[in-house]
């Protein structure tokens, strides 16, 4: 499997949108389709309600789901070099100008030091 996603259908249209940031919400003109280390993109953490930018550590990871929800692992995830979300954003945006280009999935340690990590934008 590839991230955390789950698809679902409904009979009512959903915009391709999101929030950059306080009072910013932009339509999504493209969708990422090449990950690599040192890119540059940013996420919109709604629970701190501010935009953060950071460098890609690496853009293939696995993260494992804790027992309460089945222990179920997250593959080829993409983790940046630093952990600028908290509890709660999950789900949220990351992005570059108006290019999507993943969803939060929360932050795992790797070499001693905690990165944010995301689950890549499909279309």
């Amino acid at each position: 499997s590839h991230g955390d996603v789950e698809w679902k259908s409904s009979n009512h249209i959903e915009p391709a949108e999101y929030w950059a940031n306080v009072g910013d919400k932009r339509n999504v003109n493209s969708v990422e389709t090449w990950y690599s280390n040192n890119n540059v993109y940013c996420v919109y953490s709604r629970m701190q309600g501010s935009r953060t930018c950071d460098r890609v550590y690496s853009h293939s990871v696995n993260q494992y789901g804790c027992s309460a929800m089945g222990g179920v692992t997250a593959k080829r995830l993409v983790a940046m070099d630093n952990d600028n979300t908290v509890g709660g954003d999950s789900g949220g945006p990351y992005s570059y100008s108006t290019e999507a280009v993943g969803v939060v999935k929360g932050s795992k340690s790797i070499w001693f030091k905690r990165r944010g990590t995301f689950t890549k934008a499909t279309r």
